[in-house]
């Protein structure tokens, strides 16, 4: 892994945060001769024959689809090529396209015995203040951040890569990272005018703030109710895609916590409910989960 050794030299000195990992990577893979380049390239011009196709088809593919077809190639190419992992020891558990703008990728990889030892000797070497990224799991998740950084800044579409959970599993010879990269729909256009419309609330009580901004402001605030209303006929669908997202990620952790937040958020918004929050997540949760039946039936 020498890109990891590439920024321990650049960082030596100072404290590394990941949004300075993140500059210091760019700067390594831009400086890779013309090979990023060219992989770069490569993606521009299959997402550019993607897109003349789709201009004669009567159903519109998305990015979803571009990405199940070439995404674990891509993917292998960049970690092989630029950051350091064999992709030998890499293997696609799942691949699950769940909507239009929704994929799911599962992998586990084989941590080699030099692989850890490389790992923990870059943390003690910079004493567990490197902001994660010492560790495996948070040098895997700045190389795939950094990767859909690319990729949205190259295809000039609205999606987030991200890695959405990782578990470590031990065993004799076993050392086995499991994880899930997630493409989803970065939804823009929520976000700005949500931040628009409280903004909004947050300035009006300021004479200073001339009014032409706060009514652009407010032209946020009825953006997001606009959104609402388009979006409500698919609610349904979305609270399942929701649910199953919950669903993939806790049978990778092994851990019910994730499902445990949202029902929380749900309930603690459900004042009137006549259901048991215990008997619900036994019944209607639990059953349907990877786990072994000890865990399914130990205690709250």
């Amino acid at each position: 892994l020498t890109i990891l050794k590439s920024i321990g030299e650049k960082a030596k000195g100072k404290e590394l945060t990941l949004k300075m990992n993140s500059h210091v990577f760019f700067d390594i893979l831009e400086s890779k001769n013309n090979s990023f380049k060219e992989f770069k390239e490569e993606i521009k011009k299959k997402w550019e024959q993607f897109k003349f196709k789709n201009q004669k088809r009567i159903i519109k593919k998305t990015y979803s689809t571009f990405f199940f077809r070439y995404f674990e190639e891509y993917f292998k190419v960049y970690l092989q090529t630029f950051c350091g992992f064999d992709t030998n020891s890499l293997e696609l558990i799942m691949k699950e396209k769940i909507s239009d703008d929704q994929l799911f990728l599962e992998y586990s990889y084989y941590l080699s015995p030099e692989e850890q030892d490389y790992f923990k000797e870059f943390s003690e070497a910079f004493n567990d203040s490197a902001d994660g990224i010492t560790s495996p799991f948070g040098y895997l998740y700045l190389v795939v951040a950094i990767l859909g950084v690319t990729l949205r800044k190259l295809l000039g579409e609205q999606f987030y890569i991200v890695l959405d959970g990782a578990v470590l599993k031990n065993g004799e010879n076993n050392n086995t990272l499991k994880f899930l990269v997630v493409i989803k729909n970065s939804h823009d256009q929520l976000y700005d005018n949500y931040y628009y419309m409280y903004l909004y609330y947050f300035l009006k009580y300021f004479k200073d703030v001339p009014k032409i901004y706060l009514d652009k402001l407010l032209d946020g605030r009825e953006e997001v109710y606009k959104i609402a209303l388009n979006e409500y006929s698919f609610a349904k669908d979305k609270l399942v895609d929701l649910l199953y997202y919950f669903y993939k990620k806790c049978n990778l952790l092994q851990n019910f916590s994730p499902l445990l937040d949202f029902l929380n958020f749900v309930c603690s918004r459900v004042e009137d409910s006549v259901f048991p929050k215990l008997d619900i997540i036994r019944k209607e949760f639990l059953q349907n989960f990877d786990y072994t039946d000890e865990k399914k039936n130990s205690p709250p």
